[in-house]
């Protein structure tokens, strides 16, 4: 069940409440730019309105639970334990088989092209770029990677950013 709420006065007050979804939720990520929220439950994703209104509901071919969303305009980026997969307009668009597990994901303009590149931390001690299905680059890193974001602002959400301009990321690691 997703539960979306506030806090005024220091009280608690309850938005609204989905019914269940049948599985867990091991997944949720807010579209800004359009008020949306989207949520993972086994190999499903759902969508809801800001009002609580589900307008998607995509039943995957997945055989791993989706981890990590993300979500921009039509494209969707799904993250398993191990398996990558990408959804154009609720289609099947693309997947990859990534070397480690997955522990955090994330999209961003890093190159010319039709979708986003995703990010990947991945248990192996390295960060990965994939341009759709393709990898695009290998990072090394101290660590297991555990997380991976932006510092400063997202630049999917920044309308000052242009492909190709430097992305300044961060990232930790298990030790």
């Amino acid at each position: 069940v997703l539960q979306v709420f506030y806090i005024k006065k220091g009280e608690v007050q309850y938005e609204w409440k989905s019914p269940a979804l049948g599985r867990e939720i091991s997944s949720v990520v807010l579209q800004m730019a359009k008020d949306k929220i989207f949520v993972g439950c086994g190999q499903s994703i759902h969508g809801f309105t800001r009002k609580g209104k589900e307008f998607v509901k995509i039943k995957t071919n997945l055989t791993e639970t989706i981890h990590h969303l993300f979500v921009e305009d039509n494209m969707i980026w799904t993250g398993g334990e191990y398996i990558m997969n990408i959804y154009d307009n609720c289609k099947d668009f693309g997947f990859v088989m990534v070397k480690d597990r997955i522990n955090a994901l994330t999209c961003c303009p890093i190159l010319q092209g039709e979708i986003l590149a995703s990010v990947v931390a991945c248990q192996d001690k390295c960060l990965r770029v994939f341009q759709g299905e393709k990898l695009y680059h290998e990072f090394a890193v101290e660590g297991s990677a555990t997380a991976v974001g932006f510092h400063g602002l997202n630049p999917v959400d920044n309308p000052a950013h242009n492909v190709g301009d430097p992305v300044q990321m961060i990232y930790g690691t298990e030790q």
